[in-house]
């Protein structure tokens, strides 16, 4: 399953740049912030979705509230070719690699929220089961997220993402987040 170009990393469920203080930005590289990640991935869609994250709170100028967290165990064919869930340490069955990441992103000055899903297998040919409709273009959030290898993303309103992931944290959202595209957005250069 791995290759030179595709291996597993040291993701970050919260980046150290969406921190402030240095202190706070060391506490990112903490285990239980970090999770087993394909790093075409890591350095795909996922540092994408950061960066557009980051971009719309500048915009914005709002701080955001960001949670972060996983659901499944990623499955792949072993040596004998069988359906095997992986694990970093698969005789002990510990530190799985998760199958979906998630984001939940808040805007609490006017109660907006979305969740971001993206898929942790940049082996998969098709795009994976949604565990909830997918709402990015309704909200004007990147189409480009459509590439498996780098990490196939879509987009939940925070209450059906409720719905299917029941462990997730509870907010009080009134609206889905929407993106402002680049295109119109005021600091671009014409």
């Amino acid at each position: 399953m791995m290759t030179s170009k595709t291996f597993l990393s040291r993701g970050h469920l919260a980046s150290a740049k969406d921190f402030l203080m240095g202190a706070w930005q060391s506490s990112s590289y903490i285990y239980i912030n970090l999770i087993p990640q394909w790093q075409s991935i890591n350095t795909g869609h996922w540092y994408k979705l950061e960066k557009a994250i980051r971009r719309l709170a500048n915009l914005l100028q709002d701080d955001f509230i960001i949670v972060t967290g996983t659901h499944g165990v990623m499955s792949g064919i072993n040596y004998n070719k069988e359906k095997t869930n992986l694990y970093l340490d698969p005789e002990r069955k510990i530190l799985p690699v998760p199958e979906t990441l998630w984001k939940i992103v808040v805007n609490p000055i006017n109660s907006s929220c979305i969740v971001f899903l993206m898929s942790n297998n940049p082996f998969e040919e098709n795009p994976p089961n949604h565990l909830c409709d997918n709402v990015c273009d309704k909200f004007f959030w990147p189409k480009f997220f459509i590439y498996n290898w780098r990490g196939y993303m879509y987009c939940c309103t925070y209450r059906s993402f409720k719905k299917v992931i029941k462990y997730a944290p509870e907010f009080n959202c009134k609206r889905v987040l929407r993106n402002i595209p680049e295109s119109d957005d005021p600091f671009q250069p014409i």
